[in-house]
């Protein structure tokens, strides 16, 4: 089979666009994901900061509070990011939204990695008790299994063009709203109805 050379570079470069975008707002998620956690724990967030796309450590994105970490603070980023990578899995799959699905797996999956290391003073956190360790496995075991979906969906959907077809139906659908409009509009115009 012959491909479109121009067509295939389209769809591979608006891929590669999404997951940039999607890369930064999976950092935002996961900040979020320790903001709230810091807030459930009865703390004030100072300052939540993210710098940067596909740059998943404490350089992307930080979170200053005035409560000493713990646990579930350590932990809340990576939370957040397994429970958006597995809503879409459950409902959005084979969207475009599974390039956000593979971005939010793989940053928990560093995250997590990360984590079970004991690097450093936050991550030994999570690593403190038994309970941490297996919580981050249990991260791991679930992002593994949806980042092979996302990426899954990813290579098929450079293969089949998928993502020019979807972004073609999204222009369609915004072509076909503003013809019922502009038709709505000239039919209470033939009519004399205020508008």
């Amino acid at each position: 089979m012959e491909r479109n050379t121009k067509k295939y570079t389209l769809n591979a470069g608006i891929i590669f666009i999404s997951i940039l975008a999607f890369a930064y707002l999976t950092t935002y998620i996961h900040e979020l994901g320790h903001a709230i956690m810091i807030w459930l724990c009865g703390g004030n967030i100072l300052q939540l900061n993210v710098n940067g796309p596909l740059s998943f450590d404490s350089i992307s994105g930080y979170v200053i509070t005035s409560m000493p970490y713990n646990i579930p603070i350590v932990i809340g980023g990576t939370l957040a990011t397994t429970i958006v990578a597995a809503l879409i899995y459950l409902f959005y799959r084979r969207t475009i939204l599974s390039y956000m699905m593979l971005c939010a797996s793989i940053s928990t999956l560093y995250n997590a990695a990360y984590a079970l290391s004991g690097f450093d003073d936050f991550t030994w956190l999570a690593t403190q008790s038994w309970a941490g360790v297996m919580l981050c496995a249990g991260f791991v075991i679930i992002n593994l299994y949806i980042a092979q979906h996302g990426l899954y969906d990813l290579f098929d959907d450079m293969w089949e063009y998928r993502t020019l077809d979807r972004l073609g139906g999204i222009a369609n659908l915004g072509r076909q709203t503003l013809a019922a409009k502009n038709y709505a509009s000239s039919m209470l115009s033939v009519y004399n109805y205020p508008k």
